[in-house]
């Protein structure tokens, strides 16, 4: 059997053939579960393998036409979430979506899914831009995959196609338009060794990428995982899976270092866009969050709404920040709207104490320059 080949993502190289040798499965033909099931037998009259039930897969067990996401998604989703509950019953529980090229970034999550106690739905992200274009990646450009006109121009217009998408991904954990299930990004990362990174060891156009999927993701209020930390990442080898190469870490850029021991962040790949302050803990409901790892005073701006005009509540609760020391080396310059606060250089956090009579609070962050 012959099948398509994509040496990359979306990339057609011609076809491969399975099995050329047709080694089975299975020690013995009585073994074979298809077998067994009576999709196919061997013909007695010829001594060959006969297809029996060609329709077999077509169709669930009611007789109706099968539906991947309904009849065996759900039920593994449900089988795997009681198993953990039974041991774990606090834990949360986070459900990919299907991956399926023809459902769009509009498709939102399963009614049966949304009944399950402790879950969240957790799709992936990539800028397929980055991970096409790799050598050869422009800020400037971005792939669209949910536009009819799928090639952006401009680095302005790319930051707004991006967000927008992700605000579609967002979607998954809707139902009718309602917030359904809470929406964690279950892997977001950048394929590194763009250009000539790997010889300079400046990994700049990755720091651009990272940059421009992190403003997405906090333009949306998305919470996320990156994708990955792999310690024995080299540059000739990647993470040593599939040919990817997305680890915030290599074993190379680590040993090229000429302050690996004194330096906590040797081996760190396009870091300076990575490691971002954002919230830990807010007293109030998030409505904006923007860090431009560009911008040369690293400017963060952060938005959040009261929900208790308890003013022991809020005196108590303060809303905690984290000021990474990698961005802010020499200390910041702090404005907030209302309220006071306290930095910790050496936490690498900062409390705000909003002022309770008020229902709109903002934080500015600044690098101080000297």
């Amino acid at each position: 059997m012959k099948v398509p080949k994509f040496c990359l993502p979306y990339v057609y190289c011609g076809m491969d053939e399975l099995n050329p040798k047709n080694i089975s499965a299975w020690k013995s033909v009585e073994s074979d579960v298809w077998r067994n099931e009576g999709i196919w037998d061997i013909n007695s009259t010829t001594g060959y393998p006969q297809l029996l039930r060609s329709n077999h897969f077509q169709y669930n067990k009611n007789g109706e036409e099968v539906d991947f996401y309904s009849d065996f998604m759900v039920p593994f989703y449900k089988a795997f979430a009681n198993t953990v509950h039974e041991v774990s019953p606090n834990a949360i529980i986070f459900f990919e979506p299907v991956i399926d090229l023809s459902i769009t970034h509009t498709e939102t999550v399963h009614p049966d899914v949304v009944s399950l106690s402790n879950a969240a739905t957790a799709p992936h992200f990539y800028d397929a831009s980055a991970l096409m274009l790799k050598k050869i990646f422009n800020s400037k450009l971005f792939f669209d995959v949910t536009s009819k006109f799928p090639i952006v121009i401009g680095e302005r217009a790319s930051q707004r196609a991006i967000s927008r998408t992700l605000g579609l991904v967002k979607q998954s954990g809707t139902v009718d338009g309602q917030p359904a299930l809470p929406v964690f990004i279950g892997e977001i990362g950048i394929s590194m060794g763009m250009r000539d990174s790997f010889q300079t060891g400046r990994f700049i156009s990755e720091a651009l990428a990272f940059d421009r999927s992190m403003q997405a993701l906090e333009s949306n209020l998305l919470s996320f995982a990156l994708w990955n930390y792999a310690p024995n990442n080299r540059n000739d080898k990647g993470d040593g899976w599939n040919g990817e190469d997305l680890s915030l870490f290599s074993a190379d850029q680590y040993l090229a270092s000429t302050d690996k021991i004194s330096n906590i962040y040797s081996g760190g790949r396009a870091i300076e866009a990575v490691i971002r302050p954002y919230p830990i803990k807010t007293c109030g409901i998030p409505k904006m969050i923007n860090f431009d790892a560009k911008a040369a005073n690293r400017t963060f701006l952060y938005e959040f709404e009261s929900i208790s005009v308890d003013c022991n509540f809020c005196s108590s609760s303060p809303t905690i920040i984290f000021i990474p020391t990698f961005q802010y080396p020499n200390g910041i310059d702090c404005y907030v709207s209302d309220g006071s606060w306290q930095y910790s250089r050496s936490k690498q956090i900062m409390l705000y104490y909003a002022d309770c009579s008020k229902s709109a609070h903002a934080v500015v962050v600044n690098h101080r320059s000297s």
